[in-house]
């Protein structure tokens, strides 16, 4: 543990960053700060955001010193885009002491972005701002974390074909990717859109969205198959095979 009560989780020259908890990044910065090193603090950032770490962020300057302005242009074309793009919800900067800097945060926030960005003067003031924040992300209702074992993953829910159980083996099934899981079907279908995915057979879960064809082969039991994914199929059981018509027909009109 460290500044604030954050939880140092990386840091670069003259840059540490903190994670309060699984919704809040803390930034703190201090000293001159050149381009290079202000886009390698930034992509750190916007790194930790992409592996869950949070989606709001505070950026503290009050110890930062001189001009970043030959940075601003970066910010606006570069960074804010990207940051919007993996879920920010909330981005509050804490003011610096110097001249300078003041003068740079002043001229980013002109940039005309439809977003809800504040500045203030102290750390209680944004904290107690970022996390009274309720902005919420379009994109976010999509938004899955999976812990792959080698860190978090963010993944689009809609990109999800199939989730299936195994033993002990849950694996997330995308067009390009597998991801392995620790969690059951129940507490996975617990976390995914409930109007998009549906479990139909004790060891699967389908994405609604991504099926084309549903087959009768046996015994009452049927095939899913799946858009722009081969052969591959998922067997739905005699329980849940009306249950699924019944939402493949009001998603898709079969």
């Amino acid at each position: 543990m460290s500044k604030h009560g954050f939880k140092k989780i990386d840091e670069l020259e003259q840059f540490e960053l903190f994670s309060l908890n699984k919704d809040v990044l803390y930034g703190y910065c201090y000293g001159y700060f050149n381009s290079e090193m202000i886009r390698n603090n930034a992509s750190l950032t916007l790194e930790a955001m992409k592996k869950g770490f949070g989606f709001k962020v505070i950026i503290d300057t009050e110890k930062v010193l001189g001009t970043w302005l030959p940075s601003i242009t970066w910010f606006e074309n570069e960074l804010i885009p990207g940051l919007l793009r993996n879920g920010l919800q909330g981005l509050a900067f804490i003011q610096s002491l110097d001249h300078a800097a003041q003068v740079s945060l002043n001229r980013f926030m002109e940039i005309p972005i439809e977003y809800n960005i504040q500045v203030f003067d102290d750390f209680p003031s944004a904290i107690t701002w970022i996390n009274g924040s309720e902005v919420i992300s379009p994109t976010l209702e999509y938004q899955y974390l999976v812990n792959t074992g080698n860190g978090v993953r963010q993944i689009d829910s809609r990109d999800i074909y199939f989730i299936s159980k195994h033993e002990r083996k849950t694996v997330i099934q995308t067009k390009e990717e597998q991801f392995n899981s620790s969690s059951s079907l129940a507490e996975i279908l617990n976390t995914l859109p409930q109007s998009m995915f549906l479990r139909v057979h004790k060891s699967y879960i389908v994405n609604v969205q991504k099926i084309k064809d549903l087959r009768y082969h046996a015994g009452g039991y049927y095939r899913a198959y799946f858009n722009d994914f081969g052969n591959a199929y998922v067997v739905v059981s005699k329980l849940k095979s009306q249950e699924l018509k019944n939402a493949l027909r009001r998603t898709k009109g079969f």
